[in-house]
């Protein structure tokens, strides 16, 4: 699939999901327990489309737009936004993407539904891990409110895990989708 592109292509493909994964950051649904944010699907579906390179690439673009000052994260950017008991979540997007190209592009041969499903299972958890690790560290270090790992778990996972689940269904969709294709 990825030779199949050329390096103008994957440059469009990798803005294009820079741009979504900003504009994911204010779309909310209504779901459960949390509304559902739209933001945390890009890096799967970079993942899913994208070379290890390039989705890495256009996750870390995000955060450097962020953290340059451009709103683009919920709750607006500048480099302060590290210090944020969420930006955990955001600093896991290039990891769980890079993460998820990698995978994908070891099977040489036509990935099923389930394969992406399971792939950006595995993406999930580790946005999530970072999350709640982030949260964790920040509240009782920082902040100095000790919160106890169990708690930061069920804030920072447990709530979220509907909408998750959402995403990776569409996110592996979408990605068997757009690499059948193009292979």
């Amino acid at each position: 699939m990825e030779q199949s592109r050329s390096r103008t292509q994957n440059l469009a493909v990798a803005g294009l999901y820079v741009a979504l994964t900003c504009v994911g950051a204010f779309v909310r649904i209504p779901f459960v327990w949390v509304p559902l944010s739209l933001q945390s699907i890009f890096p799967l579906l970079a993942g899913n489309t994208l070379s290890p390179a390039w989705a890495g690439a256009c996750q870390s673009a995000y955060l450097v737009l962020g953290l340059l000052g451009l709103p683009v994260f919920a709750q607006g950017g500048g480099i302060g936004y590290i210090m944020q008991p969420t930006f955990g979540y955001l600093l896991s997007f290039p990891v769980a993407a890079v993460l998820i190209a990698t995978i994908i592009k070891r099977s040489h041969q036509p990935v099923s539904f389930l394969r992406f499903a399971g792939v950006d299972l595995l993406g999930v958890v580790v946005i999530l891990f970072m999350g709640v690790f982030w949260l964790f560290v920040f509240s009782n270090f920082i902040l100095g409110k000790s919160i106890p790992l169990g708690k930061a778990f069920v804030v920072g996972t447990v709530v979220f895990l509907p909408g998750e689940l959402v995403k990776i269904l569409l996110a592996a969709f979408v990605g068997r989708a757009v690499n059948t294709r193009l292979n």
